[in-house]
């Protein structure tokens, strides 16, 4: 039954019809059904559609889960029911590990053509994206997760919705799937894995969520999950000679896209980064504002434009490119299924968060430590685990991805400060409560 509401919610959530009516009780159309008069159903319908969709873009669209919310408690209680009825004579119910949370995978061009992931449950959510699930994993093609599954260019990738989702599943970290140019052919070659520690962009619009200061983050990818997926690559007898690690790090440069870059713009971006792309850096920005663990994981692909030999010249057009990525399919879905074994394995063996990671992160426009010098922080950040505060930084000074929140509160306009104690009690004179009601105080 449970299962059969769910289905109508998602179909009810997907017709457009739906999604205005919703809009409409809702308040998100302001006005809508008063001073309309002149305008016609069809009309004030389509009004309703963007609206709708607009509150999704602002992440307003939570309500809108309510049906299905519902729909899966109830499967949910029925699930419960039946363990308790299968549990001992006096009715309780067996005791069970807590819910494992999730792994996202993020895939690009060199899983479009993949069937790795074909036997996860499919799903449009009510925001449109398209999911594929089980109990432990969620896989978003993030070219091809519109309702009809169409192919979207680079730079029209929906960054933002797809990370509201993300972000709604809460999961334990995201795993990015690209493809990339190598800018350094003798060093990472075609057919080379790679997970970068850093990134830069030589696009001019970056995606990002806040519109005030919020928006200013500390960038850095995660280093505690890249280092699990960097260990066991390097444990496959398959994949280790292809894996490019170095001790000064790696660097993926993002590019705008759709088409590759010139000759000029390669030799350029070639003196600081090492691999180029079209996609990560966005997603990095939006993990980093977010604070959800993130990790790229790299697959060359093709030579960077005019870096090929010459008598290799074939090999950096768009024909060696499509068919390199053919050819490298099952070494890309064996590094992904061994990163996924190791990021799945350490939270079914831990069941506890990473080591460096908080439970909640405060940010506030000012924090009032009440130090030995009293110090006010500007833009401050306070982290909490277990209860108690580990520590108190500037916003610059605190790099949020490496601590893994599991919550962050934002307070841009207010003030942290420890509570008040009344620390004024007299304490010695409740000995002597009772004694001298009679007198006048200075008497007594």
């Amino acid at each position: 039954m449970a299962e059969d509401q769910q289905k109508a919610a998602v179909e009810a959530a997907r017709a457009a019809e739906g999604l205005a009516e919703a809009a409409w009780k809702s308040g998100v159309l302001a006005g809508g059904r008063e001073g309309d008069d002149d305008e016609s159903d069809e009309a004030g319908r389509q009004r309703a559609v963007e609206a709708a969709w607009r509150a999704v873009e602002e992440e307003e669209w939570r309500w809108a889960r309510g049906v299905l919310l519902a729909a899966e408690e109830e499967a949910e209680a029925e699930r419960a029911e039946g363990m308790e009825c299968a549990g001992s004579e006096c009715g309780t119910v067996p005791e069970t590990d807590p819910p494992m949370r999730k792994v996202v995978v993020l895939g690009g061009s060199a899983l479009l053509q993949s069937t790795a992931f074909s036997g996860l449950q499919k799903r449009v959510l009510l925001n449109g994206i398209v999911v594929s699930e089980s109990s432990n994993l969620v896989f978003i093609s993030r070219h091809s997760c519109g309702e009809n599954e169409q192919y979207a260019q680079p730079h029209k990738v929906d960054h933002k919705r797809i990370w509201h989702t993300i972000r709604s599943i809460q999961p334990s970290v995201v795993l990015g799937v690209c493809s990339v140019g190598s800018l350094q052919p003798e060093e990472l070659p075609v057919g080379s894995i790679l997970c970068p520690n850093d990134w830069l962009q030589s696009t001019f619009s970056p995606a990002y969520f806040y519109e005030d200061a919020k928006a200013h983050v500390r960038p850095g990818l995660d280093e505690f999950h890249r280092k699990l997926v960097v260990d066991a690559l390097q444990s496959n007898k398959h994949l280790k000679p292809f894996l490019v690690e170095r001790e000064a790090g790696l660097v993926y440069c993002q590019t705008h896209g759709p088409r590759f870059e010139t000759k000029a713009e390669i030799r350029m971006i070639k003196s600081f980064a090492d691999v180029v792309g079209m996609t990560a850096g966005d997603e990095a920005t939006l993990a980093c504002e977010l604070g959800i663990p993130y990790v790229m994981l790299c697959f060359v692909d093709n030579l960077a434009h005019g870096l090929s030999k010459e008598s290799d010249s074939k090999i950096d057009n768009i024909e060696a490119f499509r068919r390199a990525q053919r050819e490298n399919l099952d070494r890309v879905e064996r590094a992904v299924g061994v990163a996924l074994s190791s990021l799945e394995s350490y939270y079914a063996i831990h069941k506890e968060i990473p080591p460096n990671q908080v439970d909640l992160l405060i940010r506030a426009r000012y924090v009032a430590t009440v130090d030995s010098k009293d110090r006010v922080i500007s833009h401050g950040v306070v982290a909490v685990r277990n209860g108690e505060i580990i520590g108190v930084h500037t916003a610059d000074d605190f790099d949020i991805p490496s601590y893994c929140p599991k919550e962050i509160v934002e307070m841009p306009d207010s003030m942290l400060m420890p509570g008040l104690v009344n620390a004024h009690t007299h304490a010695a004179m409740t000995f002597m409560r009772g004694f001298g009601d009679d007198l006048k105080l200075t008497d007594w």
